[in-house]
């Protein structure tokens, strides 16, 4: 993940998932992934609790394992297809997903696409540019180049300024130096947000 002489990110824990709720158990069979206080399953059709565990430490870290994948099915409005070698196929279920890990939501198509797919994704829409910025920002002090990334709307990440627009650009370049390869596709979709985005209240021309 990120690492910053000004923010870090640090990954989630199975230890931290816990303390929250979240925890496998299987009736007999295959093993599933349960939301806290046990009222929904976020995944199932695993064959072991610690595949299960892999996929809550996927969502909240919003990092995929080696030779996983997810797949969309009919859009990922209801669920995606887990894939793994010599496995059978799992399901991760959309709806419960997105509410307990939503910026796994936005970053899910990244999780599941190659590179070249990521870098052709959809553009960002304001609230979800505003969603990432919020994790790459820091504010330690007055002056601190990443407090430009908290100085948004509220979910609406169009920039205030030109000049807030290029302070938010040049923290862009600062998190790509010192950042998880794995993060690279994620800060490219949020540079193309901040180089076209109009300036908040601007109208749009024509």
């Amino acid at each position: 993940m990120y690492k910053d002489a000004f923010s870090t990110r640090p990954l989630v824990t199975l230890a931290d998932l816990a303390a929250k709720g979240f925890r496998a158990e299987r009736d007999g069979g295959l093993w599933y992934g349960l939301t806290p206080g046990g009222a929904e399953r976020i995944c199932e059709e695993l064959t072991s609790r610690a595949d299960v565990d892999l996929v809550f430490l996927m969502l909240a870290n919003r990092r995929l394992a080696a030779n996983w994948s997810f797949t969309a099915i009919g859009g990922g409005a209801t669920r995606y297809d887990i894939a793994r070698p010599g496995k059978l196929t799992a399901t991760l279920w959309t709806q419960p997903s997105n509410q307990h890990f939503p910026y796994a939501a936005i970053a899910l198509a990244a999780l599941s696409a190659s590179p070249a797919k990521v870098r052709h994704a959809e553009p960002l829409t304001p609230a979800e540019a505003f969603i990432i910025a919020s994790q790459w920002g820091s504010f330690n002090a007055v002056g601190d180049p990443g407090g430009c990334f908290y100085a948004f709307s509220l979910n609406d990440a169009r920039p205030r300024s030109e000049s807030h627009r290029q302070q938010c650009l040049a923290w862009i370049s600062h998190c790509r130096a010192g950042c998880d390869p794995a993060d690279i596709d994620e800060l490219d979709r949020l540079e193309a947000f901040f180089k076209t985005a109009l300036i908040i209240n601007e109208t749009p021309p024509g």
